[in-house]
This record gives C-alpha cells, sequence and structure tokens, in this order.
C-alpha cells in the first residue's frame, strides 16, 4: 500500500516552564508552530493520522509512531513530491 507524504504546519500547546510556578509577569502565552513530515495514513473531518514509517502487508501492517493532529489546529498541508525510488 502506497500513502502520500505531506508536510503539515500545525499549532499545538506549549508549556511554561514544566513543574515550575511562573510569575505572571513572566508568562508566555504563545503556541508552537509544528512542521511534521510523514505518510499521510488516514483524513476525515476531524483529524489526519501520519506515520513516519510503515511496513507489512494485510494483517502484518503497522505504523510507526502515528501522529494524530485535529483538522482545526492545521494551518496547511502539502503533499511532497520529488522522492525517488531507489
Amino acid at each position: 500500500m502506497q500513502y502520500p507524504i505531506v508536510r503539515v504546519t500545525w499549532i499545538d500547546s506549549s508549556v511554561q516552564r514544566e513543574g515550575e510556578w511562573v510569575f505572571a509577569s513572566e508568562m508566555n502565552s504563545d503556541v508552537m508552530v509544528v512542521e511534521s513530515v510523514g505518510w499521510l495514513i488516514r483524513k476525515d473531518d476531524e483529524k489526519i493520522v501520519m506515520s513516519i514509517s510503515y511496513a507489512g502487508e494485510g494483517e502484518q501492517h503497522q505504523y510507526d509512531s502515528p501522529l494524530a493532529i485535529p483538522v482545526e489546529a492545521i494551518r496547511a498541508m502539502d503533499e511532497v513530491h520529488g522522492a525517488e525510488e531507489i
């Protein structure tokens, strides 16, 4: 099975000094803009699912580190072209 390779720009939450107390004047309310590249495994009205690798066929089909990204968080998604088979 062949999946398209995509680059996704999406918005993620960020942690303000994890495990520490923070003064209001030091708080940063910025979110993180993330760029992810991988195989587009699934897409529906709520989310996309991408994976950095996949292998096997039929009952042995597996995905490595699948990532679900909510559609609301996606700012851009482009198919990556130009990949060559070796």
